[in-house]
């Protein structure tokens, strides 16, 4: 594993959520909490039970929000995107480099390394993914840094942000999804007073 992502994970010391989880909805949340994660591990770095098949890790920046009584909501964001089975062309599906690998609902393309499955990385879908993470750096007016550079004002700043959380399920279990977020704007009396 990546040294960078073992020490921003085993050197975070963790603590307890105070607050109940936020419903769906829209709510007025600031950052409480970011943190680099990868997609085998909880929020509090354990490792997950029942991963996949497959053995490489997505990179996650980690984010947790919450509203003025306490309540959170965390959403993961990845860094990469993967190729899917189908999107493979019909010569590397029939050869033995590559094997298909269902994890949800979800057909990867897998390439064989020894006695191990890592996952296609494909451009289009680490685009996308990374779109998100700009589009969330950009409700906090943040553009055009690194990361790195930023995750400590994302907490200390306590911008507000709106963000919408809707139910969806994951690997047939019910869970809440972060699916927006923007910039909380001030109320503006109409009338000018």
């Amino acid at each position: 594993m990546n040294k960078s992502i073992q020490n921003a994970v085993l050197g975070y010391l963790t603590k307890e959520s105070t607050g109940d989880k936020l419903p769906a909805g829209h709510h007025s949340v600031t950052v409480s909490d970011c943190r680099v994660l990868h997609s085998r591990v909880k929020w509090d770095g354990d490792p997950k039970t029942d991963l996949p098949q497959f053995s490489d890790a997505t990179p996650q920046l980690g984010v947790e929000f919450r509203d003025e009584s306490g309540a959170v909501a965390w959403h993961r964001f990845n860094m990469w995107g993967y190729k899917r089975w189908e999107e493979l062309p019909e010569s590397d599906q029939a050869s033995d480099k590559y094997e298909k690998v269902i994890f949800g609902s979800t057909v990867y393309a897998c390439e064989v390394q020894g006695d191990k499955l890592f996952r296609v990385r494909d451009a289009k879908r680490t685009a996308d993914a990374q779109s998100i993470v700009d589009q969330f750096i950009a409700s906090v007016d943040m553009t055009g840094n690194k990361l790195g550079d930023v995750l400590d004002t994302l907490v200390s700043e306590e911008i507000k942000l709106v963000i919408k959380i809707e139910d969806d399920e994951y690997l047939g279990k019910a869970q809440l999804r972060v699916t927006s977020f923007e910039k909380q704007r001030e109320l503006i009396d109409e009338f000018g007073g």
